[in-house]
């Protein structure tokens, strides 16, 4: 679409009260720059409007064209631009054009969905340094798949084509996870990658959130990475998020249950999309069978108990895990984020996840635990294992059950008072009960059950 300047320049005059004529050479005015994550082979979110923004002289004219539609406005007193471009289909490459002082043209901008892929080391490993990475490199590109990372002071980097040097460099559990998608929904798919490693979930969320939380004392590199490497991604529009993290926060693993929740209603709050979905990966393996306990099932019970929140989702792992901090099998954990993103991001109302435990209730002789996602309830080769009752003066031992559909039926007869009930409470779990989709049950603890 064609812009007039000359008109342009006529308007701005007017709306400033600066009665002159257009020959006279206007001050001089800095060039509209968008923000870094506005540029050549973007994804925009498709059905939503897009938010564009970024700087120019205050009081610029800026406008945007994208496929029919035009939105204009004039930057701020402080230089700052903002256009939201109408809800658009899935489709592309499209041309886009940035007018203002300067002219921006677009050749190739991608309408589909886009994903945040963030955490610590397991959402940072690459492609390359797992399983699969040699058929990997035998892939062609594919264009539809569009790949971004943030650098780890907020450097915005180029988005770029699913090449086979492009996904080698990118998350191992990212590009699975989008990969899987674009087979499924056929249309383009956006990864913007934001991980780093060896950081606790207080570097990812706000000092001012953490101080609501209750905290006041703060370590300095709180916050750090929500401010560099979050907020410069907002308000960009998103389909929702992944997350892969809490390794490092198992030596506080009874508040990360507070803390992981406040920073999910943070990012939505911040992204301004209501309950987005957010979908997140269950702590692995860790050590060998039968090594100490530790605080690793703490912390999955927490990310457990985060899934109250709306939209959410886990994905279990420990059966894809070796025991490795770094699990290899990058893609079955991308795989499995995919399939919960399928029923809670795109409403196919499938078999996503493995039995969750409901509820678990005493009635007589008889512990009654009851499941969700657990039709076909069984224990696959043979006995359940690691299943476990405490009661008053009784430490926890191992204890049969019988599966009755969607519940495990408990004989506590012999034991008094209120019972805890726990399954697969090990660093390294090798709990075996599962559904008819042949996903693993998630490890749980169930406390004071009367």
């Amino acid at each position: 679409m064609e812009f007039d300047i000359v008109k342009a320049q006529t308007t701005f005059l007017v709306l400033s009260g600066i009665l002159a004529p257009v020959c006279i050479a206007s001050p001089a005015r800095a060039d509209a720059k968008p923000a870094p994550l506005i540029q050549e082979g973007m994804v925009l979110q498709r059905g939503i409007k897009n938010p564009l923004w970024g700087t120019a002289a205050p009081g610029e004219k800026v406008s945007v064209y994208f496929n029919g539609a035009s939105v204009a406005t004039l930057a701020d007193g402080e230089g700052k631009w903002r256009v939201d471009l109408p809800a658009t289909k899935a489709g592309g490459p499209f041309a886009m054009t940035l007018q203002a002082n300067n002219r921006i043209d677009y050749k190739a901008v991608y309408v589909g969905d886009v994903w945040v892929c963030s955490g610590q080391s397991n959402m940072e490993w690459p492609a390359s340094a797992s399983d699969g990475a040699e058929k990997l490199k035998q892939q062609p590109a594919n264009d539809r798949i569009r790949l971004l990372k943030v650098g780890h002071q907020g450097q915005i980097g180029a988005w770029q084509t699913a090449s086979p040097e492009a996904v080698l460099a990118f998350s191992g559990v990212g590009y699975a996870f989008g990969r899987a998608l674009h087979e499924d929904q056929k249309v383009p798919i956006g990864l913007i990658q934001s991980a780093v490693g060896g950081t606790a979930v207080e570097r990812w969320m706000s000092t001012e959130t953490l101080k609501s939380l209750g905290y006041e004392q703060l370590k300095p590199d709180w916050g750090m990475h929500h401010r560099d490497m979050i907020r410069p991604l907002q308000p960009y529009a998103i389909k929702g998020a992944i997350w892969y993290q809490g390794e490092s926060n198992t030596g506080n693993a009874g508040m990360y249950r507070k803390l992981f929740g406040g920073m999910i209603d943070e990012w939505r709050r911040e992204w301004g999309q209501g309950a987005f979905p957010f979908l997140f990966v269950q702590l692995a393996r860790i050590g060998k069978p039968g090594s100490e306990v530790g605080n690793w099932p703490a912390l999955r019970q927490a990310q457990l108990e985060t899934l109250e929140l709306p939209a959410t989702g886990m994905a279990v792992i420990h059966d894809v895990s070796d025991g490795d901090i770094h699990p290899k099998d990058k893609r079955s954990v991308g795989e499995r984020l995919a399939l919960i993103a399928r029923d809670v991001a795109y409403g196919q109302n499938l078999a996503h996840n493995g039995p969750l435990l409901k509820s678990a209730k005493r009635s007589g002789s008889e512990l009654i635990l009851t499941f969700e996602h657990a039709r076909g309830l069984h224990a696959r080769d043979g006995f359940l294992r690691e299943l476990e009752i405490k009661a008053a003066g009784v430490d926890f031992q191992p204890i049969a059950a019988r599966i009755d559909g969607n519940k495990l039926i408990l004989p506590v007869q012999e034991y008094r008072g209120p019972l805890t009930v726990r399954y697969a409470w090990r660093a390294h779990p090798t709990g075996n009960l599962y559904n008819a989709a042949g996903l693993p049950a998630s490890p749980f603890k169930a406390e004071n059950v009367r």
